[in-house]
């Protein structure tokens, strides 16, 4: 299920997790580059998800009022 605050809190924590705890860093902008792209690509599985529980529902309601 779709929830707003995990969207925002996957990639925040996936970010954290691999240029902070990981070291990131120590890699200078390709560790920065590599962490943001990540935390992106996480961020848009969420609103991928996000769309198709929108179009299952709406899919739903469409065959109820038909």
């Amino acid at each position: 299920t779709f929830s707003l605050r995990l969207l925002l809190w996957r990639p925040v924590k996936r970010f954290a997790g691999d240029y902070i705890l990981r070291r990131g860093f120590l890699d200078g902008m390709p560790g920065l580059i590599v962490s943001v792209a990540v935390s992106w690509y996480l961020f848009l599985i969420e609103v991928y998800i996000w769309e198709l529980s929108q179009t299952k529902t709406q899919a739903v309601v469409a065959r109820r009022l038909q």
